[in-house]
């Protein structure tokens, strides 16, 4: 929760400033408005929240002290806390974020710990409803379950001075609403990145079996150094659950970013958080919406009956690879869209590396062999080859026709015999082999010096 802008769209009020996301009428022409507040506050309890939906507030209204010494003039005859206040003699108020149907946020100053949070308030006209009381409480309890840097922190849940409350992580940014109104358009790889985070969030909520329910621009925050942060699990519940909806017949959610089946009142699963993913894929790229008609109800009908325009469709720009992971998020029947949020994000992170790869700049690269020197190469080989027939010529020009053999010569033993029966020239001659030679010269020295 964060740095919310309290100026949006009046058909945004009744859902996100407080953090719980509610079901916002259609805005249909023909429709009567309600006759008073009260009946109002009546049709937004009755179609609040699903089975298993966040934490806010539970509590009874504010004691007369509180309301004159610590509250100001607000919304639809409700009090707010004022800039200055303090509520529990621990939270500071320093800013109001945002009011809504259910009561507001405000950017406050926990005492005890000397952190910034955000504080989410109910009315006091409604924190005696037990079903929201409990679906406060469920949202808590998802959170815990939840810990993962895309997904917002709660804090704790409490009760001062007679106001319920829910602390939770502050996040210094905007909603991703006002960045749209602001951008009209995301480049490609901004919007992509932006996906790839809000993925990474439902990954971690859908790992523990948790589906969102109420996915849109309002609940997702943007902070300052580019983090996402998926938020607003009002509507969330668990797929385990078995009570169904908040009351038989009722519809959850906000219609403009609603599913098929969710707009049908069918039982839901991960995927419906898939087709409001890829919704907001959609007018990410494109700063419009898929399915145009007179009404929030009649644009639900027509996401039960038809496909989306493609996005390239709008935007030739737009490459065809983004288009058709958009287009298969929007398949009417879920058994052809995208199954779980791990095959988008491997999708999306594809086109991201193909996409860095395009970017990135490489020196020409030829062949291994024509990157040698072979004038130089060859150069050195001659010169070596001519020095190589050089020496052998002149070695054979002092040897007289190269060296041969060396003669071997046999050097006469001493002995005392004045004349000896064998000569080299003798043995030389002999055509006796030279062992047999050997042999009878030595018998004869024997036989001379005895």
């Amino acid at each position: 929760m964060g740095g919310r802008e309290t100026g949006r769209p009046s058909d945004d009020m009744a859902t996100a400033a407080e953090g719980i996301a509610a079901v916002r009428a259609p805005s249909d022409p023909s429709s009567t408005p309600p006759s008073s507040s009260s009946s109002q506050d009546s049709q937004m309890t009755q179609a609040l929240f699903g089975s298993d939906s966040p934490t806010m507030v539970e509590g009874a209204p504010l004691s007369p002290t509180m309301r004159s010494s610590a509250l100001g003039s607000g919304f639809g005859g409700q009090s707010l806390l004022t800039p200055g206040a303090v509520l529990g003699q621990r939270y500071e108020i320093l800013q109001v974020l945002g009011q809504g149907g259910m009561g507001a946020v405000y950017k406050a100053l926990d005492r005890e710990v000397n952190r910034t949070v955000a504080l989410k308030v109910i009315r006091p006209d409604l924190a005696g409803n037990s079903s929201i009381i409990d679906r406060f409480k469920q949202e808590l309890v998802l959170s815990h379950q939840v810990t993962h840097k895309n997904v917002v922190r709660i804090y704790d849940i409490g009760e001062a001075d007679g106001v319920k409350f829910i602390t939770m992580e502050y996040i210094e940014g905007k909603d991703l609403r006002t960045l749209i109104q602001e951008k009209k358009t995301f480049p490609q790889d901004e919007a992509v990145e932006t996906m790839v985070q809000i993925c990474r969030a439902l990954e971690a909520t859908h790992g523990v079996g948790v589906i969102h329910r109420d996915l849109k621009p309002q609940n997702i925050m943007c902070d300052n150094q580019g983090r996402v942060v998926v938020m607003d699990f009002g509507l969330a519940r668990s797929l385990e659950s078995n009570d169904g909806m908040t009351q038989t017949g009722a519809v959850v959610g906000t219609m403009e970013y609603m599913s098929p089946e969710q707009g049908l009142g069918k039982k839901l699963d991960e995927r419906s958080d898939l087709y409001a993913t890829g919704l907001i894929f959609y007018e990410l790229l494109t700063g419009k919406m898929p399915y145009k008609a007179d009404s929030a109800l009649a644009s639900l009908l027509k996401r039960t009956q038809e496909r989306a325009v493609p996005v390239s469709d709008h935007d030739s720009r737009i490459p065809r690879s983004l288009s058709n992971i958009v287009a298969k998020c929007l398949e009417p029947n879920v058994e052809h869209r995208y199954q779980r949020v791990i095959e988008i994000i491997a999708d999306l992170e594809a086109w991201q590396g193909k996409s860095a790869a395009a970017s990135l700049q490489f020196p020409a690269v030829r062949p291994w062999g024509q990157t040698l020197p072979w004038r130089w190469i060859g150069a050195v080989v001659a010169v070596l080859v001519l020095a190589s027939v050089g020496t052998i010529f002149y070695m054979r020009s002092r040897g007289g026709g190269g060296p041969g053999p060396a003669p071997v010569t046999l050097i006469k033993p001493r002995t005392r015999c004045s004349t000896a029966p064998w000569s080299r020239r003798s043995i030389s001659r002999s055509s006796r082999p030279l062992s047999s030679t050997l042999s009878a010269v030595a018998k004869r020295t024997l036989s001379a010096r005895n």
